[in-house]
């Protein structure tokens, strides 16, 4: 990968052009890239060099009971600037990207009074795409029927929700990871409380943002970035990750919701607006 002085060199570069080039716009700078690939330094850099804070689009971050196993940032960088959305939901609060789209606006609405450039940095590309784009509008689904789904999902099992959403629509079943436990029994939710399929609500029609969206895609050798991965997976075992699951999962519908996978790719590609690939 560049050195950490390089990317911020063309990223400071990259915000500047945009400010010269608009009479006024403000930038959001998005940083990119698999775990371990070194985000969150850089995204402390750019906060200091940009006096921003750091948006967090880490979808397990938000969790605080998870600081270790989501390489959550330290008390220390948490004082370096100040963050949003980490550590601030607990393992059993409902949370949506549709959520996050909603709060994360508002907090780059108000932050952009203050600031021409904001930092953002996470692993969530759901999230991500959610602030750039926009994500379908949603039914918000009521308390029964989640407690309805949550219930059948605890008595039987993920196996049969799952031939159920290839009934009630195929169309999403053939799409998404039916492994996923949160997306089969949101689907059915909406299916459910509608009584339409979840594919009828999932235009994906793209919206426009008041400000200038620049991503930064973050690359290292595989090699090196197994052996960063390798290190992290052991400081948190040292931390003591492996003796946290039994008190931090309260229920099951918990665990699938905030699976602590490993990326596996090495790199990642870009779309939806300018991109630094170091």
């Amino acid at each position: 990968m560049s050195s950490i002085p390089k990317v911020l060199k063309s990223a400071t570069a990259a915000s500047t052009s945009l400010q010269l080039s608009h009479r006024k716009v403000n930038t959001l700078i998005i940083l990119l890239g698999p775990t371990a690939v070194g985000k969150t330094e850089l995204s402390l850099r750019l906060a200091d060099r940009f006096h921003s804070p750091i948006l967090s689009c880490d979808s397990r971050q938000l969790y605080r009971d998870l600081p270790i196993g989501t390489a959550a940032p330290t008390a220390d960088q948490l004082a370096r600037a100040k963050h949003y959305f980490v550590g601030t939901l607990g393992l059993e609060d409902y949370y949506s990207a549709a959520q996050y789209e909603q709060d994360a606006l508002a907090v780059l609405q108000e932050e952009f009074r203050q600031h021409d450039t904001l930092v953002m940095t996470g692993g969530s590309m759901m999230y991500i795409d959610a602030v750039c784009q926009g994500i379908d509008d949603i039914p918000t689904v009521d308390v029964e029927t989640r407690q309805l789904l949550k219930q059948r999902y605890a008595a039987e099992g993920l196996e049969p929700l799952q031939k159920e959403l290839r009934l009630l629509d195929p169309e999403y079943y053939a799409l998404c990871d039916i492994r996923n436990t949160k997306r089969v029994i949101h689907a059915l939710e909406i299916c459910y409380m509608t009584g339409r399929t979840y594919t009828s609500f999932r235009v994906r029609a793209k919206k426009q943002r008041p400000f200038r969206i620049l991503k930064v895609g973050l690359h290292r050798e595989r090699a090196d970035l197994f052996d960063r991965i390798n290190r992290r997976v052991t400081l948190m075992a040292q931390q003591g990750s492996s003796k946290r699951p039994a008190a931090s999962f309260p229920s099951a519908i918990a665990i699938p919701s905030i699976r602590l996978a490993t990326r596996k790719s090495s790199s990642i590609s870009m779309a939806n607006g300018p991109s630094i690939l170091p």
